[in-house]
């Protein structure tokens, strides 16, 4: 499994100085990463740009959490925020594991895909990191 964070987006700022200082954390299945040592400082927009890889077995490891943490030098790291993606329903859901979009929506589908950019993940990571 592949997973591309490009860009955190108006995140809750934690610190006393209204700001964060954010980290990723992902876990699927047993497998954990922390990307704690590549924390953005002061940065309630940040530009991530990481690609991570977890092997993956259907059933069994079939759902991915992904969290935004908040670095603190003294005392417990804050949660800004999680999300966590059902890879069995992605695998199997009508588009299979493709990502991007066509260069129209799909009105029949109830307008679900509006907030889908129609660029790729790994030409957004190049657009915006490199």
């Amino acid at each position: 499994v592949r997973v591309y964070v490009v860009a955190g987006i108006g995140l809750t700022a934690l610190d006393f100085g209204g700001t964060a200082d954010p980290y990723l954390e992902l876990k699927c299945g047993k497998t954990h990463i922390s990307d704690k040592s590549n924390y953005i400082t002061k940065d309630l927009n940040p530009v991530f740009g990481r690609l991570f890889q977890i092997k993956a077995k259907l059933p069994r490891d079939s759902h991915c959490t992904v969290k935004v943490y908040d670095h603190d030098l003294i005392g417990a790291n804050d949660l800004i925020g999680q999300t966590t993606i059902d890879l069995e329903d992605r695998f199997l859901s009508w588009r299979r594991a493709s990502c991007g979009l066509s260069q129209q929506f799909i009105r029949s589908r109830g307008n679900k895909d509006k907030w889908r950019d129609y660029l790729k993940p790994v030409d957004i990571l190049k657009r915006t990191c490199l």
